[in-house]
């Protein structure tokens, strides 16, 4: 599938509630800021990746907690499972993997792997996956202490954005 069929089984998905309308506009927000960093930076990520990466980095999201943990069961063992119950607001980035692979045949691990970190992070994290990462920080409806500080950064260094989000996002955890 490409990005334009995506993005309307994406818009169809996220359109049975305002609140899951609001994720939607996010997610084209998303597509919108990892494509001008991704030219900007000159970056030379494939357009088509970067836009399906971004579009799709939320596709779990939609869904309830409740019927996320019920879903993720059916694809982690008992032990990643119980780690994952701990951190509820990121499983849809690790049950959004499994999601796109089963519902839309989608198995490029660059991909999948932006949609799993993207809330996270990870160690030795790919391009894709740091702009995706990046980028659903920065997108243009964020409004949050640093924002602005994150957005200037990306725009001169992807690697320096990514390292400092997440070593604000540590210090935001440590602290609440």
């Amino acid at each position: 599938m490409n990005y334009n069929e995506l993005f309307q089984i994406v818009e169809k998905r996220f359109s049975q509630s305002e609140k899951a309308k609001k994720r939607f506009a996010h997610s084209v927000r998303v597509v919108d800021k990892a494509i001008q960093l991704n030219k900007e930076l000159q970056l030379g990520l494939d357009e088509e990746k970067v836009k399906v990466a971004a579009i799709l980095h939320d596709y779990a999201k939609v869904l309830k907690e409740e019927e996320q943990l019920l879903l993720l069961a059916k694809y982690v063992d008992k032990d990643k499972f119980e780690y994952y119950k701990m951190y509820l607001p990121v499983i849809h980035s690790v049950l959004g993997r499994y999601l796109v692979q089963e519902d839309l045949a989608i198995n490029d691990s660059e991909i999948l792997d932006a949609i799993t970190y993207h809330t996270t992070g990870c160690v030795g994290m790919s391009q894709l996956t740091k702009l995706i990462f990046v980028s659903d920080a920065i997108e243009d409806g964020r409004n949050y202490p640093f924002v602005e500080a994150y957005r200037i950064a990306a725009m001169l260094d992807l690697d320096y954005a990514a390292y400092i989000i997440t070593a604000m996002t540590i210090k935001y955890l440590k602290n609440n």
